[in-house]
């Protein structure tokens, strides 16, 4: 039952988290973006075209490019 849950959860979209730690290339900074769930990488900086709509986890993704949070 809590595996049922916890998959049902994942289905509900959640922001991916922005990391603290920039990175340098190409004259440019970057932060990463991890699952919110998982902690696993999702990409770079993430532009409005951003196919990843799952983390490999099964969580789905919300990027809703409001503000870059």
């Amino acid at each position: 039952l809590r595996e049922a849950l916890r998959d049902i959860e994942k289905q509900i979209p959640k922001k991916p988290t922005k990391t603290l730690d920039v990175r340098y290339g190409n004259g440019y900074e970057y932060n990463d973006w991890i699952c919110p769930t998982c902690g696993n990488f999702l990409c770079f900086e993430p532009s409005p075209d951003v196919r990843i709509h799952h983390c490999k986890c099964g969580q789905k993704l919300d990027w809703g490019f409001t503000s870059g949070d």
